[in-house]
């Protein structure tokens, strides 16, 4: 199927950079800004999460599922980007759980889809001091909406991915903020290893409070941590 354009989105572009403290973003203007999943992960109740889970399964278990849950979520998002640019796909040659979580998410987007703003696209806030790469921003049933596509081991539910909502959020006020478009309106696609398939849909605005908490609650920690070399 082919999607439509619009080709007057010229969103500055923002440079990816790995480093000990996270994934960070440099903007044009050489500001440094940390990527929207970073901050959220950074979060002490998550990361005690993740710490117990680990102590329970094991290390060795812990990175044989992270691996494999980071390799599922790079095939969808790298067949993703090329299905909605119009580029060949040799499905031939994906692995069949890939192409059966494609096919799933492929007919939602074929029904909903129908302009394209960006995808796959690096971008920043000044004000809200995050970057982070958006998978799909676009007209979706009518609507400018932020589109995320997730992969998951299990069927999630919406009181699962509050984090989802708070990184759409993020995405739509970035996009807003260089663009002047309000995507008030995002739709999270989960796709499970046991086959289910999943949209669940929000409003901005219901989650702007919470995302700035969390982004504070960040800033913090990290200028505390800094402190000690100081």
């Amino acid at each position: 199927m082919k999607f439509d354009f619009d080709m007057h989105i010229d969103l500055p572009k923002a440079k990816q950079i790995n480093t000990d403290l996270g994934r960070r973003y440099s903007t044009p203007e050489a500001n440094i800004y940390p990527s929207i999943t970073t901050v959220l992960s950074s979060q002490p109740e998550k990361k005690k999460s993740i710490a117990e889970w680990r102590a329970r399964v094991g290390a060795d278990e812990a990175n044989k599922i992270s691996q494999g849950a980071a390799r599922r979520g790079t095939a969808l998002h790298s067949i993703m980007e090329k299905y909605i640019l119009g580029d060949d796909l040799n499905l031939a040659k994906e692995m069949p759980a890939t192409v059966e979580r494609f096919r799933k998410v492929q007919k939602c987007v074929d029904t909903n889809l129908q302009l394209v703003y960006a995808t796959e696209s690096a971008m920043y806030s000044d004000i809200l001091r995050i970057a982070g790469t958006a998978d799909l921003i676009c007209e979706w049933n009518g609507k400018p909406t932020v589109v995320d596509f997730k992969t998951s081991i299990r069927q999630k539910t919406r009181e699962q991915i509050h984090d989802y909502f708070l990184q759409a959020t993020a995405y739509s006020i970035m996009f807003e903020e260089h663009t002047g478009i309000r995507t008030l309106d995002f739709a999270i696609l989960i796709v499970s290893d046991e086959g289910d398939f999943d949209v669940f849909e929000g409003k901005r605005n219901d989650y702007v409070a919470d995302l700035i908490r969390v982004r504070d609650g960040y800033e913090r920690r990290i200028k505390a941590s800094l402190s000690e070399f100081a």
